[in-house]
């Protein structure tokens, strides 16, 4: 791929790189991005480390049952002071492993070499047939170029008779942006996968959508994908990165500050919902703690209502024994004052039976 490696002893640069420190692996990467978006080169070889599963999607590859699309390892020596990785080749080849170790795959059906090129020299088509005339010889099967572009091709082909080079060219201007971002809108809404570089290209593409709006529009649907907040961040990275090559300063600093802008109130709804669980958690905790204690109290309640209610049997067995001996002695009142049992009987409520029974012992002495 083309563009300028990174001046790492720039302030910017060595900053970025300081910031990173500490950092996940896929933040400090975009740490870096995010301070150095000028060079699209590091940032499409990211793109290509970070989302190569969605690679084959991207190009249209028809990749049969039981087949896999790995990297292809190159041969071809190139020195780049570069930070995360070097160009990306992709083979298509059997799933099924192989007993020796230098050969890990079979059946290799056919490759591809991606590469994203601003412009298109002449030299760069050059070099890229020695790419995939060195994948071919490895790898014992055909590569085919494919160039991304957002520019003009002035140069598309090698017209040579013995060495003829016709690379497929991605031209993002011919993109609709318009109906990409539909498309991408009703992935989202459906919970379909939306691919990855994808939305990365997106911003280069063509259509009646302003380059900006494009940028922003990437960057609000980063938002609400299903992501880790340093997988979003990665992902804006790249965005700004690809802005960058359409983008004015101030174009790419509202960019930039959309990203932070979303990062921030995602970081900040995490928060909260952290935080939220942290109290529900301790109101469960409360909540369980007070069951206890009316437990503990239901149960001295329960107890009680048992005392009481022995104490109310023993009352009121004590008052049926006060109403026997206050009868007995009406009884014996009314008997003394010369009344007969008929009449006491009478003016007590009673039966004569209860009269005659109390009286009994007092009447068969008398009639002696």
């Amino acid at each position: 791929m083309g563009g300028d490696p990174p001046k790492t002893k720039s302030a910017g640069y060595a900053k970025a790189a300081g910031e990173a420190r500490g950092k996940s692996k896929l933040e400090s990467r975009a740490v870096l991005l995010e301070d150095y978006p000028q060079n699209y080169d590091i940032g499409s070889k990211d793109a290509l480390a970070e989302y190569s599963e969605d690679i084959a999607e991207f190009l249209n590859l028809d990749i049969a049952r039981g087949k896999e699309l790995i990297k292809a390892e190159t041969e071809v020596a190139k020195v780049e002071v570069i930070h995360f990785g070097g160009d990306f080749a992709f083979a298509v080849a059997s799933k099924e492993p192989q007993p020796s170790e230098k050969q890990k795959y079979k059946n290799y059906e056919f490759g591809v070499d991606f590469e994203v090129e601003s412009e298109i020299s002449e030299d760069d088509l050059r070099r890229f047939r020695m790419y995939c005339s060195t994948y071919s010889y490895n790898y014992k099967c055909s590569f085919y170029p494919f160039i991304l572009t957002w520019n003009p091709v002035a140069h598309s082909e090698i017209d040579s008779e013995f060495m003829p080079f016709r690379p497929i060219i991605i031209d993002t201007r011919k993109w609709d942006a318009v109906k990409m971002y539909g498309d991408f809108l009703e992935k989202l809404k459906s919970g379909e996968k939306i691919n990855r570089l994808s939305l990365i290209y997106y911003v280069l593409s063509g259509g009646d959508k302003g380059n900006e709006d494009k940028a922003l529009d990437a960057i609000s649907l980063i938002g609400r994908l299903p992501y880790t907040l340093d997988e979003k961040r990665h992902l804006g990275a790249l965005v700004l990165v690809m802005s960058a090559k359409i983008l004015s300063d101030s174009e790419i600093e509202k960019v930039r500050g959309a990203t932070k802008m979303m990062l921030d109130e995602l970081g900040l709804i995490k928060w909260a919902d952290g935080a939220l669980k942290v109290e529900l958690k301790e109101k469960a905790e409360e909540l369980k703690e007070k069951a206890e204690e009316l437990k503990e109290k239901d149960e001295e309640l329960k107890e009680k209502d048992e005392k009481l209610k022995e104490k109310d049997e023993e009352l009121k067995e004590k008052d049926e024994a006060f109403k026997e001996k206050d009868e007995i002695s009406n009884i014996f009142r009314l008997y003394i004052l010369k009344h007969s049992p008929e009449l006491i009987a009478e003016e007590l409520k009673l039966t004569l039976d209860r009269v005659n029974s109390v009286l009994g012992g007092v009447l068969q002495e008398s009639d002696q």
